[in-house]
Order: C-alpha cells, then sequence, then structure tokens
C-alpha cells in the first residue's frame, strides 16, 4: 500500500490533514518518455491506492499519444508507478502536488525486453508461452500446447479489461501451435495475451511500441 507523506491546507505551506484540503487542489503533468526520447502512449500510471468497503483498487491515468499525463488530486506527495510486464507494480518517482497550483514531471520509462523462454504457464491441458519479440511493434508470435482436443478462444485485452482483439475462437486439436498477433490501430502499451476454455484461462502480458 502506498503511504501519503503529507498534505496542505488550503494555499498555505503549514502541514494538515487530508480532510483540511479543501480547496487545496492542484494539478500534476507529465510526459513519458523511453531511452530515446520517444514519447510512450498508452501507459497507465498509478498515483493512489484506495479502498473502500471490501474492494481495493488502483487510481490511474494513461499517457496519450505524445506521452502526456495530468493528474488532479489534494495537495500532497504522490508516488508514481507503472503495472510493468511481469505484472508488478514497478516504482517511477514521487512527485508533490501543490494547492492551486500545476507541477510538471518528465519520466523516463526503461521498457526491459522478456526472452521468449523465461515464461511459461501451464493449466491442465495446455501451456501459453510468453511472446517474442517483446516488446514489438508490429507483430508478435507466441507457442500454446494443447494436450487433446478441446474449445479453446485466444484474444487480446489492455490492462482495463476491454477487449482489444480477437485471435481464435473454435476447437482445436491436441498439438503445439504457433500464434501470431499484429497489431493495428491501437496505442503503444502493455496488453494481456489470454488463452481460455471453459475450464481454465492463462494469460501473458506483452508491450506494444509503435
Amino acid at each position: 500500500m502506498y503511504q501519503r507523506y503529507y498534505y496542505y491546507f488550503d494555499n498555505t505551506p503549514t502541514f494538515g490533514f487530508e480532510n483540511d484540503s479543501i480547496g487545496a487542489i492542484g494539478y500534476l503533468e507529465g510526459t513519458v518518455v523511453d531511452n530515446n526520447g520517444q514519447p510512450v502512449s498508452g501507459l497507465e500510471i498509478i498515483y493512489d491506492y484506495r479502498e473502500k468497503a471490501d474492494t481495493a483498487f488502483y487510481v490511474s491515468v494513461i499517457s496519450d499519444s505524445n506521452g502526456y499525463f495530468i493528474i488532479k488530486d489534494m495537495a500532497k506527495m504522490i508516488p508514481l508507478s507503472v503495472m510493468d510486464t511481469t505484472g508488478n507494480t514497478r516504482y517511477l518517482q514521487s512527485a508533490q502536488i501543490y494547492p492551486n497550483d500545476t507541477t510538471t514531471v518528465k519520466i523516463i520509462y526503461t521498457i526491459t525486453a522478456i526472452k521468449e523462454n523465461n515464461i511459461v504457464k501451464t493449466a491442465g491441458f495446455f501451456t501459453l508461452n510468453a511472446n517474442y519479440p517483446n516488446p514489438f511493434n508490429n507483430s508478435t508470435t507466441f507457442k500454446y500446447t494443447l494436450s487433446k482436443r478441446e474449445y479453446i478462444e485466444i484474444s487480446i485485452y489492455d490492462l482495463r479489461g476491454r477487449l482489444v482483439d480477437q485471435l481464435f475462437s473454435g476447437f482445436k486439436n491436441k498439438g503445439k501451435y504457433n500464434m501470431t498477433w499484429r497489431a493495428k490501430d491501437i496505442p503503444s502499451g502493455i496488453y494481456i495475451i489470454q488463452l481460455s476454455s471453459p475450464t481454465a484461462t492463462l494469460t501473458q502480458k506483452c508491450v506494444y511500441l509503435k
């Protein structure tokens, strides 16, 4: 869970509590670039962690086609993280939001390639290998294996669970298969390859860079 550092009371430099911050709203805007200075779009930037009833969830924004994002929140120090290609939350840096002001940050996001044989997931009668290349900028290929004939679906989802592409739906016989995904008309970002049957589901994360 994230630790919140301190808050401002209204537009003064005195410290306060979260419920003192009426009228102390500010903005944090920034740009995400890679090691070559190119903008990274479609990146989910997590800046808070909240709990409501029995549910815990991240609060985040998505960088646009220019790598730009903006956060509106109470004046406080916030940690900026992203969901990396292994499904873990990776810390980037902290930034201060000031009352009635806009803070500007620049984030350099390094994406580490994943080798094809690093990750193999297994669920009962089928396996799903990590895709290669990863990251990719046009098409990527992954392998899967079925130990018996079964109805399966192979789909691509974004990090918000929205269906991006349906690669296959139907019965497949026992065997080893290669599947290629050609990404079209979508922003750069992290996507989920999902192989599912009526009884089990496997997923792998991949990174698409235009």
